[in-house]
């Protein structure tokens, strides 16, 4: 592995990197929101083309895989990443806080790196890692308006579901390192697991209501009408279109790379959490009265679909 090979890989990576520190520095000495919209946008932009900058797997490691895969979701995020930063700029412009928008915009660049960490994993520990990345700003992002009684009441209610899922999670990809020693995808865990059926339900189980939280599928979409009655739009936005890409490119990753043998668990799994979330979702959403809400229950039952 060669220093030039590393740089070109994680190029995107280390840009929103930089990105953030530019931004911390011009909320410091500056702190005007068009200069912390300006560093954004060409922050984002610079990482798309990033993205395209190195194709395959770095010579002497395999715990990353920049593809396809890889791609497709990262320049779906980052895409996503900067129209949600114009409707930033243009919802906050009147408001309290509209010079200190860096902060948002920090936690937003910071959340869009744990995304690409995710899309590029071909191991469980950074897979992991990056999916935390991109979730923890978001509690910080919902919670932004912290004056406001909703904006605090959702950020609270994510973040304690979210901590929830995430132990799920991580007790989940404990048990797939705890029996074969290993956390790389490959076959050697699908091939060792098949062979032990109560703990290959346990870990499906435990795995799949994890990412059915990031997901918003029923019954682990509780935080969903909350931060979309509370938090504001461009936020929700945000959420609703880069965050759950990362969210379905998580699940893709666990489950059609690292263990594509348990497609007899988790197809079953996520087929019945599919429909049941199309069901309720829908039937839940035509007795909205509020506006957010309903697109809240729309959000849940497209999720499913």
């Amino acid at each position: 592995m060669t220093f030039e090979n590393t740089l070109s890989a994680f190029l995107p990576v280390y840009i929103l990197v930089g990105g953030i520190i530019l931004l911390l520095l011009s909320d410091i000495f500056v702190k005007r929101r068009g200069v912390s919209f300006g560093l954004t946008v060409v922050t984002l932009f610079s990482s798309i083309l990033g993205v395209y900058a190195y194709d395959g797997v770095l010579p002497g490691d395999s715990n990353f895989l920049f593809g396809v895969f890889y791609r497709n979701f990262a320049t779906l995020m980052l895409i996503g990443s900067i129209f949600v930063a114009f409707l930033i700029y243009y919802e906050f412009a009147d408001d309290w806080i509209s010079w200190d928008l860096g902060v948002v915009y920090t936690l937003m660049l910071l959340s869009n790196a744990g995304g690409l960490l995710v899309a590029s994993a071909q191991n469980l520990i950074p897979l992991y890692i990056g999916f935390e990345l991109m979730a923890i700003p978001n509690y910080g992002m919902v919670a932004y308006k912290s004056k406001e009684r909703g904006a605090s009441e959702a950020a609270m209610k994510i973040f304690l579901l979210g901590a929830l899922a995430t132990s799920l999670t991580l007790f989940g990809i404990s048990l797939l390192y705890g029996v074969t020693g290993s956390l790389a995808f490959d076959t050697v865990i699908a091939s060792i697991i098949s062979d032990t059926s109560a703990l290959k339900l346990l870990a499906s189980v435990l795995l799949i209501s994890g990412v059915s939280f990031k997901l918003g599928l029923i019954p682990f979409h509780w935080w969903i009408s909350d931060v979309y009655s509370g938090a504001p739009i461009s936020i929700v936005s945000f959420m609703a279109a880069s965050t759950k890409v990362i969210g379905f490119a998580f699940a893709f990753q666990l489950f059609l790379n690292a263990v594509p043998s348990w497609s007899d668990s988790w197809v079953v799994g996520f087929g019945f959490l599919a429909g049941i979330t199309m069901i309720i979702g829908n039937a839940l959403g035509s007795i909205q009265k509020r506006v957010m809400r309903i697109m809240a229950y729309s959000s849940i039952a497209q999720a499913g679909s």
